[in-house]
């Protein structure tokens, strides 16, 4: 979330020290761990089943955080060991299975589930459908799926997703927004 308060102004000023911006990475690689270690041990303890109006927000911000450096490697894949590779996967399986459980509950959680899908390379959405299967849901209610998303129900929501920043326009990081351009959502 803080991520981009940490880079550079608009003009190219330095808003922060080399100090400054190595401690407050830490600071945000650390929150980052703790948050994924948080809910990897809710998941353990109570599953992703019951409806819960923060967990959403969560698993959005952690599955964000995941895919940014998730991009970084598919772009410079020998940058990395493999060990990376698969913690980072991991973690967006453990977001994405969470998304789904919730979107039986809450409709948001999957509109986000598939903003955030549509974002996915090829080869990360192969790698994640293995561990997550969405599965069609009961014939009483609609299928979780891209095109009822885009064409029967007009996404109205004003919640503002995580990864904007100060410098952002918050209108542009409206879930709304978001579902006709997924690109625009990379913290």
């Amino acid at each position: 979330m803080f991520r981009s308060q940490i880079s550079s102004g608009d003009d190219g000023d330095q808003l922060l020290t080399q100090h400054q911006r190595n401690a407050a990475e830490q600071i945000v690689t650390q929150a980052s761990v703790q948050l994924e270690s948080i809910l990897r041990l809710y998941y353990l303890r109570h599953s992703f089943e019951a409806y819960d109006s923060t967990l959403t927000i969560f698993l959005a911000q952690l599955a964000n955080l995941t895919l940014e450096p998730l991009e970084q490697l598919e772009r410079d894949p020998g940058n990395a060991p493999p060990e990376v590779s698969e913690s980072l996967l991991s973690t967006l399986v453990l977001c994405f299975n969470g998304l789904y459980e919730q979107s039986k509950s809450a409709y948001i959680a999957g509109v986000m589930l598939m903003v955030m899908k549509k974002r996915l390379s090829a080869d990360v959405r192969n790698a994640v459908g293995r561990y997550v299967t969405i599965e069609e849901t009961d014939g009483d209610t609609d299928p979780m799926d891209e095109t009822d998303l885009e064409f029967s129900h007009p996404i109205l929501s004003e919640l503002i997703l995580p990864g904007t920043s100060l410098s952002d326009d918050p209108k542009s990081w409206r879930l709304k927004n978001l579902v006709d351009d997924p690109r625009r959502y990379s913290g």
